[in-house]
């Protein structure tokens, strides 16, 4: 009776604070509801969104092979089932109103809160270390990783093997300008389109990997660049006769870079205040409920200064 009665008493003070907080406030319990189904809809909405990323992924240039494709492929799945199971989770509980559920919903969004947090540190020291890795590459002329990778792809003598007597190009003198970097070049109807077509392919027999090649070449596509750190004559890994390239790859890919986090940075900042709601809204969902009234069965037990009493919730 002692352990009961403590235990009756914590639950009819947590109610009556839930209460308090929500009447105090203003807060209406459709608002509560309004919030939480809100969260639920995030839930969905942020498991579909970084599926059809994965799946994108596996099956685009950056799955170089079977292994990577179905890498993604299980990454997406993984997400749909783990999203939607939380999703299933929070509508059950507010469908059934069942407390279980509901603080279970809870504990997983606040996961997801600090989860969002972690990604928007790891994507900040992400981008700062590529900044870095550029300075490195393209002032002092050293790098390693990716963009080390990237820089095998631009030997020094790409420029002069290329358009040239060795592997005419498939270009006509039209698409570039009329000076002297360009006059030299070689063309022919029947000549390569890309540096990898040559007769003699550069990167035949190099540590130069396929899928950095590629790589290159969605870039030259999406970017209308050429080399990384200066300005190349020609696209080397996409259609040589679209004519001269505008830009140098590293300030494409920075200022995409600039682009692209910023977008995620709100949307990390916006998704962790709505799952930070959400938790918040599912635990007074469940501690505070309009039918229930809080009353005073019994006396205290003694007339010291520690004493108990019992307390009960009934129905109005």
């Amino acid at each position: 009776f002692f352990f009961s009665s403590r235990r009756r008493h914590t639950r009819c003070r947590e109610v009556s604070w839930a209460r308090r907080c929500v009447q105090e406030t203003g807060i209406s319990q459709g608002l509560i509801r309004c919030s939480i189904y809100v969260s639920i809809a995030l839930v969905i909405i942020i498991g579909a969104v970084s599926a059809a990323f994965f799946f994108k992924l596996a099956y685009s240039n950056f799955a170089a092979n079977a292994h990577s494709q179905a890498f993604f492929v299980i990454i997406a799945l993984a997400i749909v089932i783990t999203m939607g199971a939380v999703a299933i989770i929070g509508l059950v509980g507010m469908n059934k109103q069942n407390p279980s559920l509901l603080i279970a919903y809870a504990i997983i969004i606040s996961i997801l809160f600090f989860g969002f947090w972690g990604i928007f540190a790891y994507m900040k020291t992400g981008k700062e270390a590529l900044y870095n890795q550029f300075n490195n590459l393209c002032l002092q002329g050293k790098s390693s990783g990716f963009l080390g990778e990237l820089q095998k792809a631009y030997p020094p003598n790409l420029a002069s093997t290329f358009c040239s007597s060795s592997c005419p190009c498939k270009a006509t003198k039209a698409n570039f300008p009329a000076t002297a970097d360009y006059s030299s070049g070689d063309f022919k109807p029947t000549g390569a389109t890309m540096v990898t077509q040559c007769p003699k392919n550069p990167f035949q027999g190099t540590d130069v990997k396929e899928t950095i090649l590629a790589f290159m070449g969605l870039l030259e596509e999406e970017f209308q660049c050429s080399g990384l750190c200066t300005k190349e004559k020609w696209y080397y890994f996409s259609d040589v006769s679209k004519g001269q390239p505008k830009y140098k790859c590293q300030d494409r890919l920075l200022e995409y870079i600039d682009k692209r986090y910023s977008f995620i940075y709100g949307v990390i900042i916006a998704s962790s205040v709505i799952c930070f709601l959400g938790a918040i809204a599912s635990i007074l969902f469940v501690c505070y409920d309009e039918s229930l009234s809080l009353i005073h069965i019994s006396e205290p037990t003694r007339p010291l200064y520690i004493s108990y009493a019992v307390f009960c919730l009934k129905k109005k």
